[in-house]
């Protein structure tokens, strides 16, 4: 483990982050390529093999150029946002896992999807001088001091599933996980297929049940369905629109809600995330209105697996825990053994509807 001694400064920057993690943030990836998918077995650094000078330009060419693992024994805190959501909850498992098979100690801690919590947990992350930083962000423009903190420290600051906020990603090295704002386009077209099925073409009302509020995941979403949906043609009016914090029980009850206002006017509810939508999508079942109005959700879980299958949603997006965990992993072990990195590695987001359910396997 590296010595710090900027502690007092992190801490500091830890304060102004309490003070401005009231304020919501986005960001948007400059990247859209999809990375294939992690090697399923772990590759000893010990027993890498050296690349070759054909492989490796001149002025980089050194053994460490192409590694994948330390050497030696890391350690790297990951600092997550909630271990009794579902996914998040199944994302660190794989994280923890590709750790093991890495050779990095990695300590996971909860912010539980609180700003102020995540600041103070960073500023003691980095007091403690790890090797290495992961940080599943909860406030993308709140975490920027704490994160500049960081960085200043010399410590390898990297974010997963929700990148920091444009306006500080030079304190980071490399942000691995979904592209919200395109998932958000992709949303919008798979919608927009669903209700082309039912003959749906035009003066379309749909309701929006989104997940955190101001969150960037939240911000990214909407703005790429409202892009897509304003570059695609048909108008659709959005007569209400809620929050459902990424709880099935809330959502449920906010859907039913919606329902009983605007149940006879709807052709659509788009969920912005999984837990969302199977929440509505038990409400509209038991409105009896299943028939009427399609669900759009994002990440498929195990329940909109089954909601699917059974007609209660129309489809949803693939968002892989077991590579949002793994693929995180796999950056900071390559960053901590001299590698270079992709500076963004986007998850694939494959579309999910009834006739091709069975292609893919659900994982939370």
């Amino acid at each position: 483990m590296k010595s710090n001694t900027l502690g007092l400064a992190v801490t500091a920057a830890a304060l102004a982050l309490v003070v401005s993690a009231c304020g919501g943030g986005s960001s948007s990836s400059s990247s859209t390529s999809i990375a294939p998918a992690p090697s399923e077995s772990a590759v000893a650094a010990e027993s890498a093999p050296a690349p070759s000078e054909s492989a490796v330009a001149a002025e980089s060419a050194t053994p460490e150029a192409q590694c994948t693992a330390p050497a030696d024994k890391k350690s790297v805190t990951f600092i997550s946002v909630g271990f009794a959501n579902t996914y998040a909850a199944a994302t660190d498992e794989a994280a923890k896992k590709r750790a093991e098979e890495l050779n990095i100690d990695l300590t996971l801690l909860d912010s539980q999807f609180n700003a102020e919590l995540q600041a103070q947990q960073l500023a003691a992350a980095a007091a403690s001088a790890p090797d290495g930083i992961i940080v599943w962000s909860a406030d993308p423009k709140g975490i920027i001091p704490a994160a500049a903190a960081v960085s200043d420290a010399g410590i390898p600051l990297t974010f997963i599933n929700q990148d920091i906020d444009a306006s500080g990603k030079q304190y980071r090295l490399a942000f691995t996980g979904p592209d919200n704002y395109i998932q958000g386009k992709l949303q919008f077209d798979l919608m927009l297929k669903g209700l082309a099925e039912r003959g749906i073409t035009d003066g379309i009302q749909y309701a929006a049940i989104r997940s955190f509020a101001g969150s960037g995941a939240q911000v990214e979403r909407q703005k790429g369905f409202e892009d897509q949906m304003a570059a695609a043609g048909p108008q659709l009016e959005l007569l209400t629109e809620a929050y459902g914090e990424s709880d099935v029980t809330k959502s449920r009850a906010v859907a039913a809600q919606i329902l009983t206002k605007f149940g006879d006017q709807l052709d659509a509810i788009y969920a912005q995330d999984d837990n969302v939508a199977v929440g509505v999508a038990q409400a509209v079942k038991e409105a009896g209105l299943t028939d009427k109005i399609i669900i759009i959700g994002n990440g498929f879980s195990k329940q909109a697996e089954a909601a699917i299958k059974a007609g209660e949603m129309y489809g949803t997006l693939v968002q892989s825990p077991s590579l949002d965990g793994s693929y995180a992993v796999e950056t900071m072990a390559k960053i901590l053994c001299g590698a270079k990195v992709e500076e963004i590695r986007n998850l694939p987001a494959p579309e999910v509807r009834g006739d091709n359910s069975s292609e893919f396997i659900a994982e939370w």
